[in-house]
């Protein structure tokens, strides 16, 4: 205890010394503020570079780091580590300037981890540390893949700008909502600011996706009412693959387009989710341009629903026909109606106009313009001059102002006699600078179209929160696919006609567009304008004889709207009912003949005993 207490009086003695609270301020408050300085003062950055200039498919990386010091004091680096996104680089070399560094290597879960030594290398303010890693990685995990991944988080380092080469000519397309293209003589650069997430290039001449819409309908009315949405049909340009639709509709109808319209009632005060699944492939179109499939009468009458009150917005060049104009002419047209469009809707304009845009609504005041405000325009002058044009809205995956990977929008199309339908975006323009309508061949995904049919007019228009879609990374194929199954109506015996009644199941990811029923191998019934959605069931009587055979072979042949003819048979047997006193009826009948037989066989007994008594 005694040695305890003189213990503790040391330690007093010493806390009270002045040169010991020196010391202590020194090592726990001074120096802890001076590494928390120097960790602020020390930033660490990096631009990329990815080429895939190399045939064989390796793609070459390069990642230029700069460390950086703001403070006014020089700091050594010892070392610094960064995590390449790949697990199996290869050829990886660092060096600052022309030194190579020493680094050591460590394998984890998402990629590799680098750490490069610098030994104590100076960083001063003004003069940062550049240090460059190359390395090497393959472009593809599986030769059939569609999509090469190019990967932009390495661990943790802030990525100021990425670029990436790919030679010419190609068929890689890249997907990125803010990327700027320059040509080279024997290669493409792409150029992205700040990229927040991974790059991903398409290959090859059709290019999967996934999407995802979610549509709520809300009636909030004391009746019932019915919400349609729409669906663009597949084209030239686009296949459309649905998988699933959920809850299925209570009716399917196409319209004058081909889009197809999904109608669901809502009773009073409710409120429904509709999830729609599917893929859609996009598709490079080599083949030459035969004929307009659009020949609809509904192009040259205008309707009214896009109409200009203003008469000054007009005055544009003529074309008396459209499809017999050179090239020339139509082209000089749609700059002028480009050129007029952005001259009467500045986004940042504060005139007021005096032309009506989509129905009902009239644009005026200091609102800035939006993209549907433009696209009712450029249709008011395209319409009024008899072009075939009608509106889109869509997923686009280039150059768009808000920064998302991907973002839904709208624009307008137009005819052209040699080259089918034509990306006209005015609003993307007059944001830009310069029309990039034809710069992205694969840059834009059709998801609905409005034309000038009366009876759909409108559409429903999408968010980005409504929709998703999803690069796939191998190609897939839709699956055609139906289940078959048939009973009869139960028929009287004194019915001289029944009928049966045949069930469709569309169990595959395609749309059924028609069928032919064929009954013991004799055609019976062609249905050419059917709509059963996947998932969907059709139910349909054919009228039978009750005197047809025992045993009905059904066979029923169904196209698909991608063209696949499939196959599925079902026997039936006709279903005879009888009246409740039919089974009396017979016993009598059958008693009567009993009695009958056994008069008969008395009867013909007698006689024959009489004439052998006689002899």
């Amino acid at each position: 205890m005694k040695n305890l207490n003189g213990y503790m009086q040391i330690l007093g003695s010493l806390l009270r010394s002045k040169g010991l609270s020196v010391l202590f301020l020194i090592l726990f408050y001074i120096l802890p503020q001076q590494v928390v300085a120097v960790e602020d003062s020390v930033t660490i950055s990096s631009s990329l570079t990815y080429d895939l200039r190399d045939p064989g498919g390796t793609v070459d990386g390069t990642l230029l780091t700069v460390v950086s010091n703001s403070s006014d004091s020089p700091i050594p680096i010892r070392t610094i580590t960064i995590t390449l996104p790949t697990t199996s680089p290869s050829k990886i070399l660092v060096r600052r300037s022309s030194k190579y560094l020493e680094t050591k290597l460590k394998p984890i879960t998402s990629g590799t981890e680098v750490t490069i030594d610098l030994n104590n290398e100076i960083a001063r303010k003004n003069d940062p540390i550049l240090i460059q890693t190359t390395y090497e990685f393959s472009s593809k995990d599986d030769p059939q893949d569609t999509m090469i991944t190019l990967p932009t988080n390495f661990g943790g380092t802030s990525i100021s700008s990425a670029e990436i080469l790919i030679p010419e000519p190609t068929e890689l397309h890249l997907l990125s909502p803010y990327s700027d293209r320059s040509s080279r003589t024997d290669y493409t650069k792409y150029f992205i600011e700040e990229p927040r997430w991974n790059i991903y290039l398409l290959t090859g001449e059709s290019i999967p996706y996934k999407f995802i819409l979610t549509h709520e309908l809300t009636n909030p009315d004391s009746i019932s009412k019915s919400f349609h949405i729409s669906l663009p049909p597949s084209d030239r340009s686009q296949l459309l693959s649905i998988t699933q639709i959920t809850p299925l509709p209570d009716s399917s109808n196409e319209d004058s387009e081909g889009n197809l319209d999904l109608m669901y009632t809502l009773q009073p005060s409710s409120t429904v989710s509709v999830s729609i699944l599917g893929n859609i492939t996009k598709k490079i179109i080599s083949e030459p341009l035969l004929s307009n499939p659009f020949l609809n009468p509904l192009y040259s009458i205008e309707t009214g629903y896009w109409s200009i009150t203003d008469p000054n917005i007009e005055d544009l060049p003529t074309i008396t026909n459209w499809g017999e104009s050179t090239q020339g002419e139509r082209s000089r047209f749609i700059d002028s109606v480009n050129s007029k469009v952005t001259e009467s809707l500045d986004i940042s304009r504060s005139t007021e106009l005096t032309y009506r845009l989509g129905g009902d609504v009239l644009l005026k005041g200091n609102t800035e313009a939006t993209p549907q405000d433009y696209v009712d325009l450029t249709l008011s002058l395209l319409r009024e001059n008899k072009v075939p044009s009608r509106q889109v809205i869509g997923y686009t995956l280039d150059i768009m102002d808000d920064k998302t990977p991907g973002t839904t929008h709208t624009w307008v199309e137009y005819w052209d006699p040699l080259t089918g339908w034509m990306q006209l975006d005015t609003y993307e323009a007059e944001l830009y600078g310069n029309n990039k309508s034809n710069d992205f061949v694969l840059s834009r995904i059709n998801l609905m179209y409005r034309g000038l049919d009366p009876t759909y007019p409108q559409f429903n228009s999408y968010t980005i929160k409504e929709l998703s879609l999803t690069p796939l990374n191998q190609p897939f194929s839709p699956i055609d696919s139906i289940g078959l199954s048939a009973y009869t109506q139960e028929a009287s015996i004194f019915d001289t006609n029944s009928s049966f009644t045949i069930e469709i199941l569309n169990n595959g990811s395609t749309i059924v567009r028609s069928a032919n029923i064929l009954i013991d191998g004799v055609l019976k019934e062609t249905l050419p304008d059917l709509i059963i959605l996947p998932g969907q069931t059709f139910t349909h009587s054919i009228p039978i004889s009750t005197k047809a055979p025992e045993d009905l072979d059904i066979q029923v042949n169904t196209v698909s709207d991608r063209g696949t003819t499939l196959q599925d048979f079902v026997s039936v047997t006709p279903q005879i009912s009888f009246p409740w006193w039919w089974g009396h009826m017979i016993n009598i009948i059958n008693l009567i003949l009993f009695v009958g037989m056994i008069f008969l066989i008395q009867l013909f007994s007698e006689k024959i005993y009489g004439r052998l008594t006689r002899k």
